[in-house]
């Protein structure tokens, strides 16, 4: 048996192992001490599979250089069941939360032995209805256009593209958190969560400006864009041709001006203003560089750093 096999095999627990040792509240302080140090030497020998994985490109982007991440993936996989392969392909971090995607999440209920089927779907409306294995209660979801648009979810264009899949997406989070959500272990669902952002940006979008660095930050006239949604298609708001880097310099230039300096400030306002993504000004696209060098060039009075003595 090589390292990884004995790793797998008898180091790494089955599916369900990984419950937290406070949640049995019957449990004695010496059982529960037990239950996390073989915890922590689970993470211990996952953090070690994620050293060797994640710098390579058969891992989720953002996994690549992070095996810390990697290892707490490989938890959450290994409490639903996955493989811890699996785990690193079909993890997501959504603001710093464990995440899969609905698709993945109706595996799991199928897996539980719940039932699911469909009662329409289509590109204005998707129906979905579940039943629970212990019981003969039929749960029903609904989701439409409209509904999506009320929500506020519609800035999303995906909604424009794939209007089906968005909706059918939804539906499946419903049904699966009214119908079964024992199954779901706690875990968030990538779609949900990337939706609920977008709502959060679009209200602080319409609050009244500030001045100083935070009014720069609010006036930039392009609304922040989505982060790539995980799907096979290409992303409908992917940037086209790549900035320069003499953009990028400029950039950096024009933000130092404004007051802000350091590296994390840099890309906090970056991200602000062009979506979670964003890991560098070289994410962002040519014209997005042109449009931002344009208003950081135009009233540097208003970039002023409120710390320097502005108004706040």
């Amino acid at each position: 048996m090589n390292e990884l096999d004995h790793i797998q095999s008898e180091v790494l627990p089955a599916a369900g192992a990984l419950a937290p040792a406070a949640a049995n509240r019957t449990q004695s302080r010496a059982d529960q001490l037990a239950d996390l140090e073989a915890e922590a030497r689970f993470l211990e020998v996952a953090y070690g599979l994620a050293e060797k994985a994640c710098g390579g490109q058969l891992v989720a982007d953002h996994f690549r250089g992070k095996p810390a991440d990697g290892a707490i993936a490989i938890a959450y996989g290994a409490s639903l069941g996955w493989h811890w392969t699996k785990a690193l392909q079909d993890v997501y971090v959504i603001k710093g939360k464990p995440a899969i995607q609905s698709k993945e999440m109706r595996e799991l209920l199928i897996r539980a032995g719940h039932q699911i089927w469909e009662e329409e779907v289509g590109p204005t409306k998707v129906v979905l209805c579940g039943r629970r294995c212990d019981s003969d209660v039929v749960v029903r979801v609904e989701w439409t256009i409209e509904k999506a648009k009320k929500a506020g979810l519609t800035s999303n264009r995906l909604y424009d593209t794939m209007p089906e899949n968005m909706l059918y997406a939804r539906a499946t989070t419903d049904l699966a958190k009214r119908m079964a959500p024992d199954a779901l272990s706690g875990i968030g669902i990538v779609e949900e969560l990337r939706d609920q952002d977008r709502v959060r940006a679009t209200v602080e979008q319409v609050r009244p400006p500030k001045r100083g660095v935070a009014g720069l930050k609010a006036a930039l006239a392009p609304a922040p864009a989505p982060e790539p949604e995980p799907q096979s298609e290409p992303d409908a708001d992917a940037p086209g041709q790549p900035s320069t880097r003499d953009q990028q310099t400029r950039i950096a230039e024009l933000l130092d001006t404004a007051g802000v300096k350091t590296k994390a400030a840099k890309l906090e306002y970056l991200q602000a203003q062009f979506g979670n993504h964003i890991r560098s000004a070289a994410d962002i696209g040519a014209d997005q560089a042109d449009a931002l060098i344009a208003f950081l060039s135009e009233d540097p009075a208003a970039s002023e750093d409120p710390s320097a003595g502005g108004d706040q």
